[in-house]
């Protein structure tokens, strides 16, 4: 009997999304946009209209939009081939799913989580290609505490995060007009825990971390209008005009941690083709062969990646 497509499509959907939810607060790519599974075909709107406050001059000059095409190619994944020697069939319990594939889904969310991180920190809608982007000043936060004990790469000893640094990026995006609504921060699990240090010895007038209630999937909780997340790892950037390297990288004294914040409509994901394969009765591993593929990607939605912050490690403690 051949693998029922669809039960594994929505079990793996359903698994990328349960450890990802960061995934789940960005603008989804309909299926409609998406190519053959594989390629990402978007209408990027162009600038808003120009109002003028009590108009002296008319006729009006007429202007058109000039809207343009994002296009961009979804990155693959891939499980390693498994081989399953018991007779019975995948599809007879979810609970032998897990058991067979669970470790191996568990990796490809963690790395498609990685990448499309690692996508709005360098697609938007200037380049459908990864260019990683130099964060120059006034574009992101760079921490500005006490000196921490190893928390950063390679274990040195970098400025931790404060709520100061969240306040500054909620000033920042403010600036840009970003909407105040659906604003999120996904921080480092080391970040997460100096912010909640902060909070645990000091008094803090702004009491909004406190009375959190009705947070969306996966918030831990609220501060300075962002809805904090926490993950083990977000991004590894350089420190000198952060630019941020690709997941996998080995860590060394040139980098830091960073977290990233957004806002939801600014940037997007994407899933598209999902397959399983499957070698059954294969003579010389007696027993089934199985992998799956997965198409994803995204990118900040705005060009400059307008309404994507990063909040980098600081060497020394930094003004914001």
């Amino acid at each position: 009997m051949a693998l029922n497509q669809e039960i594994w499509r929505k079990y793996i959907l359903d698994q990328l999304a349960s450890s990802s939810e960061f995934l789940a607060h960005a603008y989804r790519v309909d299926e409609d946009n998406i190519v053959n599974g594989k390629i990402v075909h978007m209408p990027n709107a162009g600038a808003d209209p120009v109002v003028t406050k009590n108009r002296s001059t008319l006729p009006a000059t007429v202007v058109s939009r000039t809207d343009t095409d994002v296009v961009y190619l979804l990155d693959e994944f891939t499980t390693a081939p498994v081989n399953i020697t018991d007779v019975e069939k995948v599809e007879l319990s979810y609970n032998k799913i897990e058991s067979v594939l669970g470790a191996h889904v568990r990796a490809l969310r963690e790395a498609i989580g990685d990448w499309t991180l690692f996508d709005w920190l360098t697609k938007n809608a200037n380049t459908s290609a990864n260019t990683p982007v130099a964060w120059t000043a006034g574009k992101y936060i760079a921490s500005s505490g006490a000196v921490g004990v190893g928390n950063g790469p390679n274990s040195q000893s970098l400025a931790k995060l404060t709520s100061a640094n969240l306040a500054a990026a909620r000033l920042m995006m403010n600036k840009l007009n970003v909407p105040k609504e659906n604003r999120f921060c996904l921080l480092p699990s080391i970040m997460y825990d100096e912010l909640m240090a902060e909070f645990a010895i000091s008094a803090v007038a702004n009491i909004e971390l406190l009375k959190s209630t009705n947070l969306p999937d996966g918030v831990l909780t609220r501060l300075y209008g962002f809805n904090i997340m926490e993950r083990s790892s977000v991004a590894l950037m350089t420190k000198a005009t952060p630019t941020v390297v690709a997941p996998g990288t080995t860590e060394a004294n040139t980098h830091a941690y960073a977290a990233v914040c957004w806002q939801k409509d600014m940037v997007e994901s994407a899933i598209g083709e999902i397959k399983m394969f499957e070698n059954v009765n294969d003579p010389t591993y007696y027993g089934d062969i199985y992998s799956a593929l997965v198409r994803a990607g995204g990118r900040a939605r705005w060009g400059d990646a307008k309404g994507v912050i990063p909040i980098v490690q600081a060497a020394v403690q930094a003004a914001t």
